[in-house]
């Protein structure tokens, strides 16, 4: 006898999954853990949210959704929350946007619940839409690991989540349990499967489908892809001239390297033409195009395979396994400082290799070492 198509549909949505992204690389992780907790085979929903004023966010998601055949819809009716940058608020669009999106949340009949995070907003709300529903927090990047509201004691979010409305539980997932050590507050478990084999299929899948000519960037040249942290925080933190000596540096010692940067993804493209503008005229350095400044480095590197990636204080941290043809250091000369850090971030950074710390004459100590000896093999 054949199933009306109405309760079919229904008990359908009821054991799917709705997956909540807010960029490329949410969507990225976020499926990858839904495939290794709940299955492959389950009906997936992607909503994208919190990208409404940047464009080009918006339509790479899209356009990877597409890709890996998800249903995907941008999250109706939601306003700006901030500028770009998050120096302005405007409190009544983001209270407008908490409500319908725990209205959303609630009356959806999904019953699983994937978010990056469950800190700010609307992300509170989504939490709180989800009192009947099993909630999962996947990995968001390395604030999972250092200074998430999960791992802080003190937090008043997280005193307030165990006196409001919320699910009885809610499930961390790590992509790498090994390195989640912090204690989880009551009503949180960890999750302890790695997924990151999930991740790197995921992006594989998605590099197969990003065109783009090698040749403009290598310039028959060894690359280096520098990865700044947000604009906002390199005016407080670092200095471009440290980063213009490291560059010089390097240049000095081997002419056959070429240094490509990588802009945030969340960062204003008008901001970030101007900003990055003394390292342009450089001539051994370059901004990649601006229609690859939201596609994650993990996929870009798949084509690009540069000897180095160097970052400020980011997911690349805990994501070196990704990079097989290059070598991942983090360090402050493009970001935040040890000053600036929490205690955990600190502890956290100084147990991977690839941590550098602020000194802009050891990273060029690090880097002129290797390619020298690189050179020496090589000949």
């Amino acid at each position: 006898m054949k199933k009306n198509f109405f309760f079919f549909r229904k008990e359908k949505l009821e054991n799917s999954v709705l997956l909540f992204v807010n960029g490329p690389y949410q969507l990225i992780v976020g499926l990858a853990c839904v495939y290794t907790y709940i299955s492959e085979n389950i009906f997936i929903e992607v909503i994208g949210y919190d990208m409404r004023w940047n464009k080009g966010l918006r339509e790479i998601v899209k356009s990877f959704a597409k890709q890996l055949q998800l249903t995907y819809s941008e999250f109706p009716f939601e306003f700006k929350k901030s500028n770009h940058n998050y120096e302005k608020s405007f409190v009544l669009r983001s209270i407008w946007n908490q409500l319908l999106m725990k209205t959303f949340v609630l009356t959806h009949p999904a019953k699983h619940i994937f978010v990056p995070k469950i800190y700010n907003n609307p992300e509170r709300a989504i939490v709180s839409g989800a009192i009947e529903k099993i909630l999962y927090v996947y990995d968001d990047g390395i604030g999972l690991y250092i200074n998430r509201i999960i791992t802080d004691q003190k937090n008043k979010y997280v005193r307030k989540l165990d006196l409001k409305k919320r699910p009885k539980i809610i499930y961390v997932c790590p992509s790498n349990p090994s390195l989640f050590i912090s204690p989880l507050n009551q009503g949180f478990i960890l999750n302890t499967r790695n997924y990151k084999c999930k991740i790197k299929e995921v992006i594989y899948e998605l590099s197969c489908g990003i065109n783009f000519d090698v040749r403009k960037y290598d310039q028959n040249k060894k690359i280096i892809i520098l990865c700044p942290s947000r604009i906002e925080i390199l005016r407080s933190h670092s200095s471009l001239s440290d980063i213009i000596k490291v560059i010089n540096a390097i240049f000095t010692i081997n002419s056959n390297i070429f240094f490509l940067i990588k802009p945030h993804p969340r960062d204003n493209p008008k901001e970030i033409e101007k900003y990055f503008k003394k390292l342009v005229n450089i001539n051994n350095c370059r901004l990649i195009d601006q229609e690859l400044w939201v596609v994650p480095i993990e996929i870009l590197n798949q084509k690009l395979k540069s000897i180095y990636i160097i970052s400020g204080i980011s997911t690349i941290a805990i994501n070196d396994d990704f990079f097989v043809s290059s070598k991942v250091l983090i360090s402050g000369v493009l970001g935040e400082h040890r000053e600036d850090l929490t205690y955990d971030a600190i502890q956290f950074l100084e147990k991977l290799d690839s941590y550098t710390g602020d000194n802009v004459n050891t990273l060029i100590s690090i880097i002129s070492k290797d390619i020298l000896l690189t050179d020496i093999i090589f000949e």
